[in-house]
């Protein structure tokens, strides 16, 4: 059944499609953010705060809800199904996940798929 949603460019959420580029952007920005956030973390790690700790794992929560959205629509985008990306809690399978995201180019790049209208579709 073909989505009338429209090519989505959010950073949260599993629905519609993400091309490559916007895809690496996203990623590349949702990793720098949880390596700051992980050395912020090193740097209170005598701190035994609740709220401290609360709110690192909800900053945690969410980058790696921005992240496995960000999976799901890449398969999306090449009209796979997101299922694929539960790969990315098997290790070094993991990698070759992330690998495939980066190099796989979108089907039909003028067609809509299953998942959505690709980014600017005129039809």
């Amino acid at each position: 059944m073909l989505s009338n949603e429209p090519y989505n460019n959010k950073l949260f959420g599993f629905s519609g499609r993400i091309k490559r580029w916007d895809f690496a952007k996203k990623y590349i920005l949702v990793s720098v953010v949880f390596l700051l956030v992980s050395f912020a973390g090193d740097v209170w790690e005598e701190v035994e705060d609740v709220f401290v700790l609360s709110i690192f794992f909800v900053v945690y929560a969410g980058l790696f809800f921005a992240s496995f959205g960000l999976a799901v629509r890449r398969l999306h985008d090449f009209d796979a199904t997101g299922w694929f990306s539960l790969w990315s809690f098997v290790p070094l399978a993991n990698i070759a996940l992330v690998v495939f995201l980066f190099a796989q180019n979108s089907s039909p790049e003028d067609q809509p798929n299953r998942y959505g209208l690709p980014k600017n579709f005129v039809g």
